[in-house]
């Protein structure tokens, strides 16, 4: 059995390279820089970017040679590449319907399903006459760049294709999912550049049902990390992201076998998995250095 893991140097990358080989499952990586550190954590080869002409063809050479069983794609930008290469060659791609993957990516469509779905979510604002605090993401952004937080009203020009929405205090909450039923709700104790450093596992039944609807409701048919906050006024949708999210290792550890789930669906497998968490499980990250000549 082998995998190829997209975007070597992503922690979720790095996360499913670390768990395939704790599990003797060969993997192949790839990046755009050779200083990725999961390339050096299995059999990396540098592609070019995923804008490139060449990315698709050097994808599916790299995968025929290397004879990949499954490909995973780690990052939202090349989620419609890969989905290309899915129906471009007979190698099997974890990834969401190209539909799904399109509304998830824009928030702005995003917000128009949730209202289908009857899914809460921040209240949309204009940021020149709001009074409150408000935040502002880009439609089509990933992860906390580009997002501005504001008290007061915005004088001038106001920042084109943003989301605009009333600021919600509360807890963050990242929940890992495989279609709608394999669900890990984690809290956002401590993120940095949008990223968890440190986490700990929920079992909330509360969020699990409502991480569950959003997913039907969204058609998510393989891995996604749905963003929410809990508030005193109840639980609102954030983002769905189409991929794995930046803490799933943590849902793994859990007790909620991700990758395995993949492996069965794609590979006609039978790996037994335990999908069973463990509530309060705390995940604490700190850096590794990886030396190399």
């Amino acid at each position: 059995m082998k995998v190829m893991i997209s975007s070597a140097g992503a922690g979720p990358a790095i996360s499913l390279i670390k768990y395939f080989n704790s599990r003797n499952i060969d993997v192949v990586s790839t990046d755009i820089s050779e200083d990725a550190a999961g390339l050096h954590l299995s059999k990396g080869y540098l592609v070019p970017k995923f804008s490139d002409i060449n990315f698709t063809d050097k994808i599916i050479n790299i995968a025929k040679e290397e004879n990949v069983d499954l490909i995973i794609p780690i990052l939202d930008i090349e989620l419609r590449k890969f989905h290309e290469i899915k129906f471009r060659s007979d190698i099997p791609v974890a990834i969401n319907s190209l539909g799904s993957i399109n509304v998830c990516l824009d928030k702005k469509q995003s917000l128009k399903v949730c209202d289908i779905g009857n899914i809460k979510y921040p209240k949309e604002i204009d940021p020149r006459s709001y009074r409150g605090k408000f935040i502002g993401r880009p439609s089509s952004g990933t992860g906390s760049r580009g997002i501005i937080i504001r008290s007061e009203p915005i004088d001038g020009d106001i920042p084109d294709n943003y989301v605009w929405q009333e600021f919600i205090e509360g807890q963050e909450y990242s929940v890992d999912m495989y279609g709608f039923s394999m669900i890990s709700p984690r809290k956002r104790i401590l993120v940095k550049d949008g990223q968890t450093v440190v986490g700990q596992i929920d079992n909330d039944p509360e969020i699990i049902d409502f991480a569950s609807r959003c997913a039907k409701t969204f058609r998510m048919s393989d891995v996604s990390c749905l963003q929410l906050i809990k508030s005193d006024s109840g639980l609102y949708f954030i983002e769905l992201n189409p991929r794995y999210g930046t803490g799933v290792s943590l849902g793994i550890s859990a007790g909620m076998d991700f990758p395995m789930a993949q492996l069965n669906h794609y590979c006609d497998l039978n790996y037994k998995m335990r999908n069973e968490l463990k509530h309060g499980l705390k995940m604490i990250r700190y850096y590794k250095e990886i030396y190399c000549e």
